[in-house]
């Protein structure tokens, strides 16, 4: 196990009880993995979920009425058990569980990093090379729906730690991890699914006011801060938005929207979310 799959299920446990602090934040992106209600379907469909964690973003029970099989996939393969039983009854023959998957294919080596001694530039070389080919989990094939739940910004986070914010190959290994992360959601899904990127981009801790800030001035305060360039890197909303929409992607995906932000609150801190929904081509 390395150092960051450790601290993943260190952060679990200490948001294990955070059911009812997420309601709002649950609803939220239960009903965008939904979808829009002219479009809501039912019977023999799959959903995978990539960062389950605890499983308090997500409603089981209604995702249960539109998806024949869910797939649970994280790092913290205890944590997901643990999300899934929470939200029981209900048919276990619904869920497949994943645990301890590594979506980003550079666990092995930034697990070093972490301890404070920098990679020489042939490790690096190769970090990036694993990244760009990080094959997609095996069980995520064919499906109707899948939803990154924050997951990368977790990916993203691993790589910030381990270079640190000076590294002059952070930003190569953030944009090839951010690719790879797209290519992967979309590959996962059949013509015609949909895709859903939860996107916490800014937290309390760089904006304060997100805690206090009416809901309906959250937009606007969420636009001025991206222009204000307050967001994590690499997780500007409105880049990915665009890069969805270039190519490669343009060919395979339509009907690219993001979402309006909302507040995703934290025992220590708030984030503001927002959801990129994407369609694959026929």
């Amino acid at each position: 196990m390395t150092g960051w799959q450790s601290e993943q299920i260190r952060r679990n446990r200490r948001t294990r009880d955070c059911w009812d602090r997420y309601a709002a934040h649950r609803a939220r992106v239960t009903e965008l993995l939904v979808g829009p209600p002219a479009e809501v379907q039912s019977g023999d469909r799959q959903l995978g979920l990539l960062g389950f964690g605890n499983g308090n973003d997500v409603d089981l029970q209604r995702l249960a009425e539109h998806f024949s099989r869910i797939l649970l996939v994280d790092l913290d393969s205890a944590a997901v058990e643990a999300g899934w039983a929470r939200q029981q009854p209900f048919s276990a023959e619904v869920l497949q569980i994943g645990g301890d998957v590594d979506c980003s294919g550079i666990l092995e080596w930034i697990g070093a990093w972490c301890g404070g001694t920098l990679p020489a530039d042939q490790e690096v070389a190769a970090c990036l090379a694993a990244a760009a080919a990080a094959p997609l989990p095996a069980l995520l094939r064919n499906l109707d729906g899948i939803g990154s739940l924050c997951l990368l910004s977790q990916i993203l986070e691993a790589a910030h730690q381990a270079l640190g914010p000076q590294h002059p190959s952070l930003l190569p290994l953030i944009r090839v991890l951010r690719q790879r992360h797209l290519e992967q959601l979309v590959a996962a899904l059949r013509p015609g699914g949909r895709g859903l990127i939860l996107i916490d981009f800014v937290s309390s801790e760089t904006c304060p006011e997100l805690a206090t800030v009416a809901e309906a001035e959250l937009a606007d305060l969420a636009k001025e801060l991206l222009r204000q360039r307050n967001f994590f890197t690499g997780l500007n909303p409105l880049v990915l938005w665009q890069q969805l929409q270039q190519p490669p992607f343009a060919a395979q995906v339509r009907a690219v929207q993001l979402s309006a932000p909302w507040r995703w609150h934290f025992p220590a801190r708030t984030y503001a979310v927002c959801g990129l929904q994407f369609v694959k081509q026929p």
